[in-house]
């Protein structure tokens, strides 16, 4: 009948109708899922890469004796995988002298990666350490609580001090290890002012020997002599200056008062700098960034965690915060008055730089 085959006909089409609404559908869906699981997993990507770059930048701020960078970025290898990098450098006296790259690998599931150019092997009979990429001389801390007359050390001590008399025309990096642990204020009176004081070490807690644990483990401040704010007045400023911008994107950020001084004097600056350095190690180990465990032949043990966490409880102010060595710069025949200095454990010898006549020291 015609009722019939309309019904047939009918029925037909819309079952194509349905069939082809279904596949456009599905198509649809299908793509959705693919675009979602690829900008997905870009997000994962990008999320390590700026997790390696946030951890290097705030360790930067607490570890690396006297390395700074100068720059970093990302080098992608692939879609979901990439290089994050740091073009850095050492301060010998004022002379910018390069230094290691940092690089680290990252990718979909792996937040990490290795530096192996920034590796460091010992030479010259135990009495140096450099790194495996290019040979840099890496000034080297020793612990005044470490035996290295036992068997078990195989590192010799140094006083590499003596070595500046034949150095004559370089500047110098010197690592020097205090005979016991020294205030800012007390540091600052036994260094010559002839010669630059770049960078403080901690020291450590342990009975393990620091000369040749990794660069990231060795603690210690950078610091600005001219650092009118504390960390705190520095943040009390930022909040303040968030609120004046929401308000009036043109407002005069001069006018805050934080109760900070125009200008202090260095010690004062010095003491305002490791404000800065506790709070920055503070925020590392809550973020778990930092926790390389070390042991040796002897027993000894260094738990970095727990050795910046021991060392932040017993040195919370400034005035009183203990330094167990610095890493001087500076010409090589300035280090002579120190030959004989009692303060003096042990002086190791880091990167050196002819002097150029276009050079300027700053000491």
């Amino acid at each position: 009948m015609k009722i019939s085959n309309d019904f047939e006909k009918i029925a037909k089409k819309s079952k194509r109708r349905t069939t082809l609404r279904n596949i456009v559908l599905s198509t649809v869906l299908a793509l959705g899922i693919l675009v979602a699981t690829y900008m997905g997993l870009n997000f994962l990507t990008s999320r390590n890469g700026e997790g390696i770059r946030d951890r290097y930048v705030l360790q930067s701020q607490i570890a690396y004796p006297n390395i700074s960078y100068s720059t970093w970025g990302f080098n992608p290898t692939s879609q979901f995988t990439g290089t994050f990098y740091s073009d850095r450098f050492k301060d010998i006296d004022g002379i910018i002298v390069p230094f290691e790259p940092f690089e680290a690998s990252y990718s979909l599931r792996i937040l990490g990666g290795s530096n192996n150019g920034a590796g460091t092997m010992l030479g010259d009979d135990n009495r140096s350490n450099y790194t495996r990429g290019s040979g840099n001389k890496v000034p080297m801390f020793y612990n005044i609580k470490y035996n290295y007359n036992s068997k078990d050390s195989y590192v010799k001590v140094t006083q590499d001090i003596e070595l500046t008399s034949e150095m004559s025309g370089q500047a110098v990096e010197m690592a020097i290890t205090f005979d016991k642990s020294y205030t800012l204020e007390e540091i600052m009176k036994m260094v010559p002012d002839n010669l630059k004081t770049n960078w403080y070490w901690i020291g450590t807690t342990s009975k393990y020997d620091t000369s040749t644990i990794q660069l990231s483990d060795v603690f210690g401040m950078a610091y600005n002599e001219k650092a009118t704010m504390t960390y705190q007045q520095a943040k009390k400023w930022e909040t303040a200056a968030d609120e004046a911008v929401k308000k009036d994107k043109k407002a005069d950020l001069s006018k805050i008062d934080t109760d900070a001084p125009d200008s202090v004097d260095a010690l004062t600056g010095v003491q305002n700098s490791y404000t800065f350095f506790q709070e920055s190690a503070k925020e590392a180990l809550e973020k778990d960034y930092i926790g390389s465990t070390y042991g040796g032949a002897d027993g000894n043990e260094l738990d970095s965690k727990k050795d910046i966490g021991a060392y932040l409880k017993a040195n919370p102010d400034p005035k009183t915060a203990t330094f167990a060595g610095v890493i001087l710069t500076g010409r090589a025949e300035n280090f002579k008055q120190l030959e004989n200095a009692s303060w003096i454990y042990a002086s190791n010898l880091g990167q050196s730089v002819q002097i150029q006549p276009y050079h300027k020291l700053d000491k």
